[in-house]
């Protein structure tokens, strides 16, 4: 194998990068806290990727002509109660935090697959003992978050890896948090990062 670590390996630390931040930030989320400064905290999106920070008592003046897209957290109820707000912020919380799981998970499989199918390593990736696994968790979180197997999937079942088994009998269920959540995708981020750096550049 080159001494020069193969460019996958970089890729797979921002994606695990990208995924600190967001467990980083999530808490923030579900704090009461700091529910007044995040509905108070506006953006401006604008074109070429720019972003404006709209602060507390201020406002954006747009250009005519401008495209932009304003994002803000601002209540959809008018006078919403405590409880209310509370929900609201859980669940935006929770579907934040699948959000992270989802892309992170097939962020760092579709990259790494890309990666040794172009330079002629896929039978070393798929001869890793949590490439199925790392598979079958991919097909789950793309399409609609249950487990949907095929025929050759159910022959190749059940599977197990760090102690989790994905059995025929999940099949059609949800694939959940409980089974499959933050610390399986940092786990499982962690095994792909140590199989990338034995590739070949």
């Amino acid at each position: 194998m080159s001494a020069e670590q193969p460019g996958i390996v970089r890729t797979l630390a921002i994606i695990k990068t990208n995924f600190s931040i967001g467990l980083l930030y999530l808490p923030i989320l579900y704090n009461p806290q700091y529910r007044g400064l995040i509905t108070a905290h506006r953006v401006v999106v604008k074109q070429n990727a720019q972003l404006v920070i709209v602060l507390p008592g201020n406002t954006y003046d747009e250009v005519p002509g401008e495209k932009v897209y304003h994002v803000n957290l601002t209540p959809s109820l008018p006078n919403p109660t405590a409880e209310q707000v509370s929900a609201a912020f859980g669940l935006v919380a929770t579907e934040f935090g699948k959000m992270l799981v989802r892309n992170v998970t097939l962020d760092s499989y579709e990259q790494l697959y890309d990666y040794c199918d172009t330079t002629a390593q896929l039978a070393a990736l798929q001869a890793q003992p949590w490439y199925l696994f790392a598979r079958l968790v991919r097909h789950a979180l793309t399409h609609d978050q249950h487990w949907r197997f095929s025929k050759r999937d159910l022959a190749k079942l059940p599977v197990t890896w760090n102690g989790r088994t994905i059995e025929a009998e999940m099949d059609g269920k949800d694939i959940m948090r409980e089974f499959y959540g933050y610390f399986e995708t940092i786990e499982l981020l962690d095994e792909m990062n140590a199989f990338a750096q034995t590739l070949n550049v």
